[in-house]
């Protein structure tokens, strides 16, 4: 799996609903579509709270929250699509807010900034939000995944917080001169858009699919795309639609203490079943246990990703309508078995130490990549790193065992004198 060329996003998997306006936007910022695809999900999942369950068997009750790490350049559109996505959503919360402090005068905002996004700010937001729910939203990232790796904790990681908040763990925190916090049944969101860079950062870290923080992620890239787009196509309706869809998942905010338990239909049974079955295959071919372990947990994101679907099809009445039909199913299995090969593809090389393997992916990407390029345009460390997750510790390996073959050089370029890191193929018998 971690040699495949990585695919397109299932654009044609979304709800109905969003699908037009998704398409849209990624349309008219000549960006790839995953890009507003995964805001548009968190926005959603930030809102519902854990209005709703879906009953994945052996007692186990699925919620909606997930995580989404979307990498993405400067320029490649963040902030508008934020703006169109996910500030609708913000200003819902924000207006939550409001209506909780006028009924509780201790209780918090929903939302979390990440200016303070430490294990202790989560975990009191958390303990003070009713229900335990709570939305960790921002552009950047950078905060978040510094936070995760240590860089403020003395190097200790520190993502544990985000782990009891995905899996709904009890948890208490006491300090010193503080009142304890108590949260019996945490519900975290999280909407980034760090730079590939630092998503690349965060996988590279020992403990992130040790922990198994790393399997609850949902990551991904977005690069912008070469056409430029000759009309534009978000309208007035398609935005007034997207606010009203939010409107009605916030209704259901209310509900998180006491959620709606959703079915399978007979459909979405076969189809579950199905899934799993291939998940059970694919989780056999890999080698390595931690992305046997990542592969395994996609059964579980695919239910999650479930209740967003339900609730964009049944708005209000999601919680009365409980049955979950096979369209649903399909399309969020085909979505995260997507952000599957994503994942694999920012971290199966790191984890796979068979130096024969890495030359061969990395020589496969370097000619996909030379192809697009104008003849004798030199490749950098971050072209292959944009276009296929391959990270920097990988190609300091990959020179280290074939320093006859492989080179990294670095040139200063631009008026400003920018470093630029250049992957070379000294021999092209290599």
């Amino acid at each position: 799996m971690n040699t495949q060329e990585l695919q397109p996003f299932p654009v044609d998997s979304l709800p109905a609903r969003i699908r037009p306006l998704v398409k849209a936007a990624a349309h008219d910022n000549q960006v790839e579509v995953q890009l507003p695809a995964s805001l548009a999900l968190a926005a959603i999942s930030a809102l519902m709270g854990r209005a709703t369950e879906i009953d994945a068997q052996r007692r186990r009750k699925t919620p909606p929250n997930l995580y989404f790490f979307t990498g993405a350049e400067p320029g490649t559109g963040k902030t508008v699509m934020s703006n169109l996505l996910m500030r609708p959503a913000t200003r819902l919360l924000r207006r939550e807010a409001t209506r909780m402090n006028r009924e509780d005068e201790k209780a918090p905002p929903p939302l979390l900034y990440a200016s303070d996004a430490t294990d202790a700010a989560l975990r009191k937001c958390c303990a003070g939000s009713p229900h335990g729910t709570f939305a960790l939203i921002t552009s950047d990232g950078r905060d978040i995944i510094d936070n995760i790796v240590g860089k403020h904790s003395h190097g200790r990681f520190a993502g544990n917080a985000l782990i009891d908040g995905f899996s709904g763990d009890e948890n208490v925190t006491a300090r010193i001169t503080r009142d304890d916090t108590y949260c019996e049944n945490p519900c975290v969101v999280v909407s980034a858009l760090p730079q590939p860079e630092k998503l690349s950062e965060l996988f590279e870290h020992p403990e992130i699919m040790k922990s198994g923080l790393g399997i609850r992620i949902l990551a991904c890239i977005a690069e912008k795309t070469p056409a430029p787009p000759a009309a534009e196509q978000v309208t007035d309706f398609m935005v007034a639609d997207w606010e009203e869809l939010l409107e009605s998942v916030v209704s259901l905010y209310a509900y998180s203490g006491n959620p709606a338990l959703l079915k399978l239909g007979g459909g979405a049974m076969r189809e579950r079943d199905s899934f799993e079955a291939e998940t059970a295959a694919l989780e056999a071919a890999e080698p390595n246990a931690d992305l046997q372990q990542l592969i395994r947990r996609q059964n579980e994101m695919a239910h999650r990703l479930c209740n967003l679907f339900h609730v964009v099809r049944n708005g209000a009445e999601a919680r009365e309508k409980t049955v979950v039909v096979t369209e649903d199913w399909v399309g969020a299995a085909r979505i995260v078995r997507w952000y599957l090969s994503q994942i694999l593809a920012l971290t199966g090389v790191a984890a796979d130490n068979d130096d024969a393997k890495r030359k061969a992916r990395v020589l496969k990407l370097y000619s996909v990549i030379q192809s697009k390029k104008p003849q004798g345009t030199p490749i950098t460390a971050n072209d292959l790193r944009m276009s296929g997750g391959v990270l920097l510790t990988q190609l300091e390996a990959l020179v280290a065992a074939y320093p006859n073959e492989f080179a990294l050089v670095e040139h200063r370029t631009g008026r400003a004198g920018r470093p630029s890191l250049y992957f070379e193929v000294k021999s092209k018998a290599a």
